[in-house]
């Protein structure tokens, strides 16, 4: 692996040297992990704060789908008929909207597990299987810091094989990354929650800048839920002819007719 690397790429990495420089009490990676000790800390204990936050999120979750019916109920008892009809058509909806955030966040774990598990079985970390089960899941489900989270358990295995195999665990969990925030992630909530990528980009920004990283999970389901309540009940006009608009509805051949006269 190292003689390809340095073939293909024009470099001169010597494991060995890699090793010593470790191993070295008076070495600069030794250093280095010593001036960090204060951010590992500060590093572990976002993480438990998201692991609480997103074991609370789960807790009134639970309790608001077990007791469900009677809410709605009390809810319902204060409001006329016509409002008890509005109130459970909106709870519907966001139901739905919820789910389709869920089914998104558990389509891009799969895809982020098949693609680890690729470059896994490709250079030879133990349990490659694990491994990428264990990066999708926790990359997708535990916000902001999961990523970082599910990347420190291959990254270590990796490295007690061998330091090359590490660097490239890093720099492809990186390189994914990217790819996801900005190409994969956007697409697949749009088309799981109906929801526009541009305003999908914006919910999340504007979720993390108000509530922090949960406000970053739970902007998509309630974006999304905002856009259908304005597009069942809000009010519709037709589409003028305008170069600015592009060709009107009615003038494109097969395609459905959403707007109402």
């Amino acid at each position: 692996t190292v003689e390809f690397i340095n073939d293909t790429f024009n470099t001169s990495i010597n494991s060995q040297n890699w090793v010593e420089s470790i191993s070295d009490p008076n070495g600069s990676v030794q250093n280095f992990f010593e001036n960090q000790q204060d951010r590992v800390v500060d590093v572990s204990l976002g993480a438990l704060s998201g692991i609480l936050q997103v074991f609370s999120i789960t807790l009134f979750a639970f309790y608001l789908i077990a007791d469900g019916p009677r809410l709605r109920r009390s809810i319902c008892s204060r409001l006329s008929a016509e409002k008890q009809k509005t109130v459970l058509a909106v709870w519907n909806l966001a139901v739905q909207k919820t789910g389709g955030y869920i089914y998104s966040r558990a389509l891009l774990a799969v895809v982020s597990a098949f693609f680890h598990w690729i470059v896994f079985q490709t250079i030879g970390t133990p349990a490659p299987v694990a491994l990428a089960v264990w990066v999708g899941l926790i990359s997708q489900f535990l916000p902001v810091v999961g990523t970082y989270l599910a990347g420190v358990l291959p990254v270590l295995l990796a490295f007690l094989d061998s330091p090359v195999k590490a660097l490239i665990v890093i720099v492809f969990i990186a390189v994914y990354q990217q790819l996801e925030n900005f190409l994969l992630a956007p697409k697949i909530t749009a088309q799981t929650l109906e929801l526009h990528a541009a305003v999908a980009f914006g919910a999340a920004i504007a979720g993390g800048a108000i509530l922090g990283p949960i406000g970053a999970v739970l902007a998509l389901p309630f974006a999304a839920m905002v856009q259908g309540i304005v597009g069942n009940w809000g009010r519709r006009f037709e589409i003028i002819d305008d170069p600015l608009v592009g060709a009107p509805a009615s003038k494109k051949s097969g395609e459905r007719k959403f707007l109402k006269k």
